[in-house]
């Protein structure tokens, strides 16, 4: 059990990283390249970021129309 939990985990952070990696590539029209440089730990805190806003703009959207 804990080999899928460890393979799972693992699978969820490169999926942060690399949604990370879009926007940071989105937000700087393309210019930023995949270095290692100090926003080399930042994709996996932005993609986490952009997802919990996403979600809660979402949800408050979908309250307001219900309303």
């Amino acid at each position: 059990m804990d080999e899928i939990l460890g393979y799972l985990g693992g699978l969820i952070e490169r999926g942060f990283r690399l949604f990370g990696l879009w926007i940071l590539k989105l937000l700087t029209d393309g210019r930023y390249r995949d270095t290692n440089s100090y926003l080399y730990f930042l994709p996996t805190f932005i993609g986490f970021v952009t997802l919990a806003v996403l979600s809660i703009a979402i949800l408050c959207i979908f309250l307001f129309l219900l309303s």
